[in-house]
């Protein structure tokens, strides 16, 4: 929950830096906020998905438990992107900025 409440902190933050230079948005403030936003969103899906595989009478029905698989499966593959693009794109910045 704590991990949460700091996400959601970022992303306000982010937000505000994007809404007081609506005009002008370096290339860093765009990437964190859409990285905030990003973790905020999957944090969510996180919470949804812990809770509908605590759910016994969801886990006895197979179809319910095929589909909450499947979510899972899309929810690590989403995270597993995100990581991915953030690296690429700090590292895509790094050689711009030794260029």
């Amino acid at each position: 929950m704590q991990n949460i409440a700091h996400i959601r902190k970022i992303a306000s933050e982010a937000l505000s830096v994007t809404e007081s230079t609506p005009s002008v948005v370096s290339l860093e403030d765009r990437l964190i906020h859409n990285y905030a936003q990003s973790m905020v969103e999957l944090a969510d899906q996180k919470m949804d998905l812990k809770s509908r595989l605590t759910d016994l009478n969801r886990l006895m029905d197979p179809k319910l438990s095929i589909r909450d698989q499947e979510d899972l499966s899309k929810h690590n593959i989403e995270l597993s992107a995100l990581s991915t693009l953030v690296r690429k794109a700090t590292s895509a910045i790094e050689t711009v900025l030794r260029a």
